[in-house]
């Protein structure tokens, strides 16, 4: 800078003042950070740590009820240049839980730590305490009810068992007021529309006290706060009780067979798509070399899944009305006995001479006139495993010309050798 502009700045009183002010800063700046000064600095939303798992907490079966984050404002004085680099995250806020003595609300101390233990002074923390309740915890399963009003069920149509999933609900919380819990429900209130179809819809699950009134706290916990409610619509039917004979010997007439089925029809219920192709009520087969005189032949009656009797009917019965029948006991000759459907390589001799012991039903005026020669026995070889030589088989007993006799039981037997033909 040359004399002359030096000299022009000095005459100036403006650019003095300036140079002078600047100066000053400057002078300031260097005071401020090269003396050590004693500040107070005050550190903003330090989080608040809570230690539950603390022994006396334990050994008194208490936990916090008091929910949510805590965080305080700390004031710490020291020097400048080191309250003013301290961070949040340095500072350890911590609630002191010595003075709890059972179920209650406390405002506990907190205590605040410089984690660096640098040449500070914690001077505060706002809030000074932090107001906190404590309480035994109580864990209640309760089956959840139903309460309905203004239902109706449609003309033909039934309603099942009333349903809801899942059945019973868990509820915790602070025992003082899990005292007042009683019972757990779900309300649906039904326009009075008459129901015909299976009803289902998720419902928010009520606590409610001993007097039927609302229970509720920000403090309880359900497992399931919903459930879903199902009203299960069945339409009625009505439909015959039936059964089916088997092993009908030839020529047999089982229309001549006098019996009874208790009972002949049945009230039923089920779903609406289900019913329409659901037509009798089937208890089973009767095998006609089983029926005797005397016989009641009884029956649970085994519904389809999702099927009910309206009438509460669990149970059938079958009669055969014994004065109906008369008995007597044949044997089969040799000459009437047969073989049938034996391979043309084969050939059979029958070594049975007579069939004892056969005991025949049917009409008594009929019965009492059958002779030996009325009794035929046939052995179907297309039942039998073809084995050479000597061995036994089992014989149907047939009565021809007579179709409401029938000979009793499947248990008869006769020998026969079988042999390869030599033609």
């Amino acid at each position: 800078m040359s004399k002359n502009i030096q000299s022009k700045l000095l005459d100036n009183n403006a650019a003095l003042m300036v140079f002078s002010i600047l100066g000053a800063i400057l002078i300031w700046v260097m005071v401020v950070y090269n003396v050590d000064t004693i500040v107070p600095v005050t550190v903003s939303n330090v989080p608040v740590s809570i230690n539950t798992a603390d022994s006396n907490l334990t050994r008194l079966e208490l936990y916090p009820v008091t929910d949510g984050e805590f965080t305080v404002d700390v004031e710490i004085v020291g020097p400048r240049a080191t309250v003013g680099n301290i961070k949040r995250e340095e500072l350890q806020a911590t609630v002191k839980l010595n003075n709890i003595t059972g179920p209650g609300t406390y405002d506990l101390p907190i205590e605040i730590v410089d984690t660096r233990n640098r040449d500070v002074e914690i001077k505060a923390s706002l809030p000074e305490t932090i107001s906190m309740r404590f309480d035994h915890k109580e864990t209640l399963v309760l089956p959840v009810t139903i309460e309905a009003t203004g239902l109706e069920i449609a003309e033909g149509y039934l309603m099942d068992q009333e349903q809801v999933y899942p059945e019973e609900v868990t509820v915790t919380g602070p025992a003082t007021e899990m005292q007042e819990v009683a019972e757990a429900v779900v309300v649906r209130q039904f326009d009075g529309k008459a129901l015909s179809n299976t009803f289902s819809e998720e419902l928010p699950v009520i606590l409610r006290n001993s007097s039927g009134e609302e229970v509720s706290s920000p403090y309880f916990s359900m497992d399931a706060e919903t459930v879903t409610l199902t009203l299960p619509i069945l339409r009625k039917k009505v439909v015959p009780v039936t059964f089916d004979f088997i092993n009908i010997p030839e020529g047999f007439d089982v229309a001549s067979l006098v019996y009874r089925i208790t009972p002949e029809e049945i009230e039923v219920a089920g779903p609406v798509d289900k019913l329409d192709s659901f037509q009798e009520m089937h208890l089973g087969y009767v095998d006609v070399r089983t029926l005797a005189p005397d016989i009641n032949l009884f029956y649970r009656i085994k519904y389809p899944s999702d099927f009910i009797s309206v009438e509460g009917i669990e149970d059938a019965n079958i009669e055969f009305f014994p004065d109906t029948f008369g008995e007597t006991t044949l044997a089969v000759e040799s000459d009437n006995i047969y073989v049938r459907n034996l391979p043309d390589q084969y050939e059979a001799t029958i070594q049975t001479q007579t069939i004892n012991n056969v005991t025949v039903y049917g009409p008594a005026g009929e019965v009492i006139e059958l002779t030996n020669q009325n009794l035929v026995a046939e052995i179907n070889m297309a039942n039998v495993d073809i084995t050479l030589g000597q061995v036994t088989v089992p014989v149907t007993i047939l009565i021809p010309g007579h179709s409401k006799c029938w000979a009793y039981g499947d248990h008869y037997t006769a020998r026969i050798t079988i042999r390869e033909r030599n033609d």
